[in-house]
């Protein structure tokens, strides 16, 4: 799909609003279709100028990669680009929009500009809305082609956030038909847009803010939106909890140990958000940097005394010899294809998650069944 943008100078402003325009203007938009064991729909976007031709959807790979690694070689490493490569694409860039794009800063790397931000949210958004507006026919146009060609139904394919009991249901093999692959909320999210999965699960804090890359899914027809269990989550610290931690505000003492979970975990983000509303800065919590990649990693270097406080489910801390310290509730979503709504794997999976949720410490059924 090939959007274009024109105009006679190198203004950054300008190529934004033009970008904002283009969001609501469907005329700009053409279907490049390709399939492979699935219909993959992809985003080319230029923008021209008097002084040259722009790849904004290559840019927006660029800065993307740039945010999650912080450093420019570190996104040409993940493009699988040379770093000669990437800097000059960034420099072309900066040349012809007229704005620097990012900028070091020292101790943390490169990051983006304001102009920079603001030109990856607007590419991230049209990329967004393009999916949208396309997936209903695509879905409709995959559905018809896998029964011609395929035969058999494929696996219905999860991408979620880990939890505990769904994982338990799985290993039960009380969910089949279906493909499941773990994965941060950032990616659970991508992987819906970019049709790498039909269904995605994730959690939510009751009452906190929707990262922008799901809240289009309240609001969105072509998507289904299920609140499937609410999950206890809280601080878990020794069996008798020796150093008398009552809440966030005792993580900045000096002799208390804490464990984080690694930077895009739903979990870090929402602790990032506990100390920001306590006024506690990362760097006054020892060990903030120290990280591991699942709940059961964490909790256990508290049972093991390698740590002293950890946050995260309760269902996990019930497993161990320690204490738990209640802080909050979380829902954990269901997501995908509207069109699979009466499919009975997905309703199996939605039965058996709640009938299994329910018979564990930590869970309880969500006061929100489904939104749309």
């Amino acid at each position: 799909m090939r959007a274009y943008f024109r105009r006679e100078d190198g203004n950054c402003r300008a190529a934004i609003d033009q970008l904002r325009e283009t969001l609501n203007t469907s005329e700009h938009l053409r279907g490049n279709l390709a399939v492979h064991m699935g219909i993959n729909i992809q985003l080319s976007a230029a923008w021209t100028s008097a002084d040259g031709t722009l790849d904004l959807a290559e840019l927006g790979r660029i800065l993307h990669a740039l945010v999650e690694s912080q450093t420019v070689r570190g996104a040409a490493n993940t493009l699988e680009l040379s770093y000669r490569t990437v800097w000059g694409r960034l420099e072309q860039a900066e040349a012809l929009l007229g704005q620097p794009l990012i900028e070091k800063s020292r101790g943390r790397g490169s990051e983006l500009t304001r102009a920079g931000q603001r030109l990856l949210d607007l590419l991230q958004q049209l990329d967004a809305r393009m999916h949208t507006a396309m997936a209903r026919d695509i879905d409709r146009f995959e559905h018809q082609f896998l029964q011609l060609f395929a035969g058999a139904a494929p696996p219905l394919r999860l991408a979620c956030n880990f939890d505990p009991v769904l994982d338990e249901c799985l290993q039960e093999a009380q969910l089949p038909g279906w493909s499941v692959d773990y994965m941060g909320t950032q990616k659970v999210a991508a992987a819906l847009l970019d049709r790498q999965a039909d269904v995605i699960g994730f959690h939510q804090p009751i009452s906190e803010h929707w990262p922008e890359a799901l809240s289009m899914l309240k609001h969105s027809k072509s998507c289904f939106l299920s609140a499937v269990m609410e999950r206890e989550v809280g601080l878990v610290v020794a069996r008798g909890n020796p150093l008398h931690i009552r809440g966030v505000a005792d993580l900045v003492r000096d002799e208390v140990r804490f464990i984080n979970r690694q930077r895009n975990a739903g979990m870090r983000r929402w602790f990032d958000t506990l100390l920001s509303d306590a006024g506690i800065t990362p760097d006054e919590v020892n060990g903030y940097g120290r990280e591991e990649f699942t709940h059961m990693a964490v909790a256990t270097a508290v049972a093991a005394g390698t740590a002293d406080v950890c946050f995260t489910l309760r269902a996990v801390a019930e497993t161990l010899n320690v204490d738990f310290i209640p802080v909050g509730k979380e829902t954990y979503f269901l997501a995908g294809r509207a069109d699979l709504a009466g499919d009975p794997r997905l309703n199996q999976l939605m039965t058996t998650l709640a009938e299994a949720s329910a018979s564990h410490v930590g869970y309880v059924a969500p006061k929100q069944v489904a939104s749309a």
